[in-house]
Formats: structure tokens, C-alpha cells, sequence
């Protein structure tokens, strides 16, 4: 009699690795490598063939990572996908955040396994899950207490603790390599001594900037393209913002106590005050915040994800203008989303700055001049017309509404959802306390009052003519792809 043994075939199903460093020194420690060969053991063993990686640079304790990342997006796209962490610290820092993922995943229809543990959709495994992942947040806790410690003790003896030093300093450092205290570096320090020269002498921040750009010296370091572009008003304005420059700061510990750390100070308490007087005078004497000729900058969002479009100017070596885009501020960030695990923006446009205010002018004149757009306002305004919130209120509501459903389907903290619906309820509060009257019939007033209306804003013919009435009328472009997908008009009632 012959009888057969039966073998054990692998399941070969599609299913990625997740490795999260979120520090340098995690390299050392627990990073890449050493993760990836637990995840290997693990897929092994699970009989399975890991067919992707997915390798972030983040925070474990990011709550952020709770609501939305990039497995949830293969999880749809993938039914069935087989998701291998090395430890449930990779997954998250926090228990919330960390049963969170695996909870969404799961309901997503994806499955996932922790190495050591197993499969957590047994439930003797989801027991251990659970009891390691309230392990992993202690050890973090206890890791970031004994650092919040040991930094506070350094700063009580007035030794710089942590972060880059602010520009126009230099760190110094013992024979041991640890940072010790500040002192003026010996060629920026003059530089910010010429910025605030220049500001106090009635000089602005971008004006500031191009007499740097002129005399050719380098800004601060940066990760993005910064010393290829120079300087300009924004970088100007944070260093002349800094109060780090008078010589102090006060340094927090773990259990609310407070120290202050002191080093050689580059401007006087009078003369920082009197900056920050000249500073805000320009800004309310209504001087714009670029110098750059756009008339839509601030007034413009994105139809996708609902970001504010940045002007983007590139300029030459000497600081001119080149030329100027508009564009979505989070596609902007997109590689950072990237690496934090966050949605990207799929509006990719960059918008020819000159193009796109010419035809946001034309798609105001138009929507102001409306004759329905101003009957909805005769009973209110009879001067100016008045939007219409109930569309825009209906949509918010919808929107909490999701907001709250994920929380409760997905076991999101009650923080990171709460985050989400401040803004909102704030918006919809406001929108609620501007909703105009029902509209009247279209009549012969209105339709007199828009050929009126049209011939008077035939006199707005320059920049700050138009900038002032896009302020006055509370005007915001949509944009998309393709331009110009939409109008807002918020105008203030007459007293």
C-alpha cells in the first residue's frame, strides 16, 4: 500500500514589506536593514512572497498617520494584499495610532502580520498585538521623558540643548563634540546687523533681500532650492521676526518647570521693538507682502484638496523676476506628503501668473455683474451684492459628517478627528451669521443696477484698483486643472 504525504506549498500572494525610520539614529539601532530581514523571517514563515516595500521617513507618533497613508491606498487597490511590519513600534508610536492602521486595513479587506506575533486577524495574536503595542508607546514615553530631561538639565547649565542654531550664529562644541553655547558667527553676524540697519532706515524686507542678492551673499542653508533662487522678503522676515537674536530663550522641561538659557545677543531690546514697529507699520499702511505685480495672490484655491495656491516667482542671481506661477501649495509640498504618508494633490497646473489674472479679473467683472447675482441682494445690500452660504453650508455639514463616520468606523483618536472639524465648525458659524434673505424676482432693478455696475468698474484699470476691489468684494477663485473652475463673493454688509 503506498501513501502519500501531503508537502506544503507556499501561498505566493501579493504582499509588502512596511519599514518606518523616523531618526538618524534609528539607522543604528532598529532601521532599515534589521527590519527588513525580520519581515522576511516573518513573510517566510506566513508563506508569503513580499512583492513590494514601502519605506517611510516618519513619525511613529504622528496622529496624522491614522487618518489616511499609502497602505490604505494599495489596500483598495489590491483586495486581498498581505501587509508584514517587523514590530508594532514600526507601525506607530502610540497604541491609538498603531490599532488604528491595523483596524482600517483590515476593514479595507487587507490582512496584516507582525513579525513574532503572526497573523493579526487571530484573535490570540490581536491579544498580543495589543499588549506589545501598549509596550512600544511606554518605551516611547519613558525614551522621550529621560531626553526632555537630559536636554533641561543642559540648559540649566545655560549649555545650548538642542536644534539648529538661529542664522548669524555659530554653535560651539566641547572636546567630547556635544553642543555647549552660541557665539556670533564672524561673517553673518554683520549681515543681520545690516538687515536691521536697512529695516530701520525705512528699507522693506524685499528690498532688504535684493541689496543682499546684489552683493551676492549666500542665504541660510536649506533642503529646497534656496541658495540657487537668493534671498528674498519671507527669509527676511522670519530672521528679523526671531527674538532669538536678543541674547535669551526660555527653555521648557518635561514636568512644566522653565529655564533660561543666555548667550551674546546681536540686537538691543530697543532696537527690536523698534524693528518690529517698522516691520508692522508697513504692513498696515497696506503694502503688499510681495512686490511682485499679481493681482490674485491669496485669493486663489485649489479645487482638489482645497489648499491655497502659492505664487511661485523665479528670480536670477541678481534677485529679478523672471517669471511667475501660480500653484497648489500642497503639490508644492509633495514630497514631503510623500514621506509623512499624507495625500498628494492631484492638481499638478502651474498657472502662468499674468494669464491667470487677467482672466480672473474678466470672471470677476462678469459674476459682479450679474443681474441674478445682484437681485439676491436688494433686500439686504442695496449697494453691493451678497452671496448665497447654503450651498457651501450643506457641503460642510457633509463633510463633518464623514469626518465623525471614520472616526467611529476607523477608531481614529478623538484628537486628530476634532482637528479636522474646528476649522469646519468655525466656517460654517460664520457663513451661518452672513446668510442673506430669500432671493426677490429678478426685476428691473437688478438688471438696471448691473449695466450701472458695469460701467463703473470700467474705471478699475490698474493693479492696486483691482486689489482693492477683489478686498472690498471678498472675491476667491477656484482653480483646477484647466483654470478658473469657480467664484466665491463675500461682501460686508452696508451699515
Amino acid at each position: 500500500m503506498t501513501s502519500s504525504i501531503p508537502t506544503r506549498t507556499p501561498i505566493n500572494l501579493r504582499a509588502v514589506g512596511g519599514i518606518r525610520v523616523s531618526t538618524v539614529a534609528q539607522a543604528d539601532r532598529y532601521g532599515p536593514e534589521r527590519q527588513r530581514n525580520d519581515i522576511m523571517r516573518e513573510a517566510t514563515r506566513a508563506g508569503l512572497n513580499i512583492t513590494d516595500w514601502i519605506e517611510e521617513a516618519v513619525s511613529g507618533a504622528d496622529d496624522e498617520r491614522g487618518l489616511e497613508n499609502q497602505y490604505y491606498q494599495l489596500a483598495r487597490q489590491h483586495p486581498g494584499l498581505h501587509v508584514v511590519w517587523s514590530h508594532p513600534n514600526r507601525v506607530g508610536r502610540h497604541v491609538e495610532v498603531t490599532v488604528g492602521i491595523a483596524r482600517r486595513l483590515h476593514r479595507l479587506g487587507a490582512t496584516v502580520h507582525i513579525a513574532g506575533v503572526g497573523n493579526l486577524r487571530d484573535r490570540r495574536n490581536w491579544k498580543e498585538f495589543l499588549r506589545d503595542a501598549v509596550d512600544a508607546e511606554n518605551d516611547y514615553t519613558t525614551i522621550i521623558y529621560n531626553l526632555s530631561n537630559g536636554k533641561f538639565a543642559k540648559a540649566q547649565q545655560n549649555q545650548w540643548p538642542e536644534g539648529r542654531q538661529p542664522w548669524g550664529y555659530q554653535l560651539l562644541r566641547d572636546d567630547r563634540g556635544r553642543s555647549t553655547t552660541l557665539q556670533p558667527h564672524p561673517e553673518h553676524a554683520p549681515i543681520y546687523q545690516q538687515m536691521v540697519d536697512m529695516c530701520l532706515n525705512g528699507h522693506g524686507t524685499e528690498a532688504i533681500a535684493t541689496e543682499l542678492n546684489r552683493q551676492e551673499i549666500p542665504p541660510p542653508r536649506s533642503g529646497s532650492t534656496r541658495r540657487e533662487v537668493g534671498w528674498n522678503g519671507v527669509h527676511i522676515r522670519r530672521i528679523l521676526r526671531n527674538d532669538r537674536y536678543l541674547g535669551r530663550i526660555e527653555y521648557a522641561g518635561p514636568d512644566g518647570a522653565a529655564t533660561t538659557i543666555t548667550y551674546p545677543a546681536l540686537i538691543t531690546p530697543g532696537q527690536w521693538a523698534d524693528v518690529q514697529a517698522a516691520i508692522d507699520s508697513r504692513r498696515k499702511r497696506g503694502r503688499a507682502r510681495s512686490p511682485y505685480p499679481a493681482l490674485l495672490g491669496g485669493r486663489l484655491e485649489c479645487s482638489a484638496c482645497g489648499s491655497g495656491l502659492n505664487l511661485h516667482v523665479s528670480r536670477d542671481r541678481a534677485g529679478q523676476p523672471r517669471w511667475a506661477v501660480y500653484v497648489c501649495r500642497h503639490h508644492q509640498m509633495r514630497s514631503i506628503r510623500a514621506a509623512r504618508g499624507q495625500p498628494l494633490c492631484p492638481n499638478t497646473r502651474s498657472h502662468r501668473q499674468p494669464e491667470l489674472d487677467t482672466i480672473g479679473w474678466q470672471t470677476a467683472v462678469q459674476v459682479l455683474t450679474s443681474p441674478e447675482t445682484l437681485a439676491a441682494a436688494l433686500a439686504s445690500d442695496p449697494d453691493m451684492p451678497m452671496p448665497d452660504h447654503h450651498a457651501r453650508i450643506q457641503q460642510i455639514e457633509a463633510e463633518m459628517a464623514d469626518v465623525l463616520d471614520m472616526a467611529v468606523r476607523f477608531g481614529l483618536p478623538e484628537a486628530a478627528a476634532l482637528r479636522r472639524l474646528e476649522p469646519l465648525k468655525a466656517e460654517r458659524e460664520r457663513l451661518m451669521q452672513d446668510v442673506p434673505p430669500q432671493q426677490p424676482p429678478l426685476g428691473t432693478d437688478a438688471n438696471a443696477m448691473a449695466a450701472a455696475f458695469s460701467r463703473h468698474l470700467e474705471a478699475y484699470t490698474t493693479l492696486e484698483t483691482r486689489k482693492a476691489a477683489l478686498q472690498r468684494w471678498g472675491i476667491r477663485f477656484i482653480v483646477g486643472q484647466d483654470g478658473i473652475d469657480g467664484v466665491q463673493v463675500t461682501v460686508a454688509r452696508a451699515e
